[in-house]
């Protein structure tokens, strides 16, 4: 054990009590006794000092199995009051503060830099020759004009589909709008875009019904036949009736999946009918970045 010597201060004849402190860990057992007259001792000393407590423990000498921790470590008067607000205290809460604040940091930034560095991995089939896409014109679900170019500035999701088709087409298009859900303000950048492949039975008026109970921004477009056929090529889409007993009278067989043209008109992704809508989102805001 360390003791300092312990001199009571002598006033008018008699004796006052004296500043003595006591080092005592958390099992009660002391470990040095300190006294400074009128003042605190100082806290370097008790900090050397700590330090050679714990290479004692380190070494195997001494009561090795407390550990020297801050924690358990007390600053006593000789009455055994805890003292709060000590030097050594706060000097040693400033420095475990201070370490942690660094390790939270650089691990902080550490996680932003990694994703950020990271390359995505995109859920759709990335087209690397970003081709410009086909434009056609045909007439909207709005009863007006419009070709696909005139969402240049916009990336658009363009499917193919139709109003009478019993599975394959509301679930795609439910799949897109939760996407889009997902993406929150980023969604007004984003213009989903949906030809009929039946134009026989799609008029304007059905389509804007159809797609309105998804989301009401999704535009259809339908055609003639022959306008049809010529914008579904160049997207490598495969259409074909396929008659049916029923009232519908027949189905239309269609591939079944979403291309992605960016703002500059180009393609650059291909979506298959499996892809899950929180996949469709994580591409979309990486490319919304």
């Amino acid at each position: 054990m360390y003791y300092e010597p312990v001199v009571p201060l002598k006033e008018g004849g008699g004796f006052t009590f004296s500043p003595t402190l006591v080092l005592i860990d958390g099992l009660g057992i002391v470990h040095a006794v300190y006294n400074n007259r009128t003042t605190l001792p100082d806290a370097d000393r008790i900090l050397r000092h700590l330090g050679v407590l714990g290479q004692e423990a380190k070494n195997g000498k001494g009561p090795a199995r407390l550990g020297y921790e801050a924690a358990h470590l007390f600053l006593c008067y000789a009455s055994c009051l805890p003292i709060l607000a000590t030097s050594i205290t706060m000097k040693l809460d400033k420095r475990i503060l201070l370490v942690a604040a660094v390790i939270l940091i650089v691990a902080v930034v550490g996680v932003v830099v990694v994703n950020r560095l990271r390359p995505h991995s995109f859920n759709g089939i990335v087209l690397q020759a970003g081709k410009p896409a086909a434009d056609f014109t045909m007439t909207a679900s709005t009863g007006k004009p419009a070709s696909l170019s005139d969402y240049r500035g916009k990336w658009v999701i363009l499917y193919f589909g139709y109003t009478f088709c019993p599975d394959v087409c509301p679930t795609t298009l439910a799949k897109i709008s939760a996407a889009l859900n997902q993406l929150g303000d980023k969604a007004k950048d984003v213009q989903v875009v949906m030809v009929s492949v039946d134009p026989e039975r799609d008029t304007p008026e059905r389509l804007a019904t159809y797609l309105g109970a998804f989301n009401p921004t999704f535009l259809g477009l339908t055609g003639t036949v022959d306008q049809v056929s010529q914008a579904v090529m160049p997207f490598g889409i495969y259409s074909a009736k396929n008659e049916v007993e029923g009232a519908s009278g027949y189905l239309v067989d269609h591939t079944a999946s979403v291309t992605l043209v960016d703002p500059e008109g180009r393609t650059r992704l291909v979506w298959l009918p499996d892809t899950t809508p929180e996949a469709i989102a994580g591409d979309l805001n990486y490319l919304l970045r």
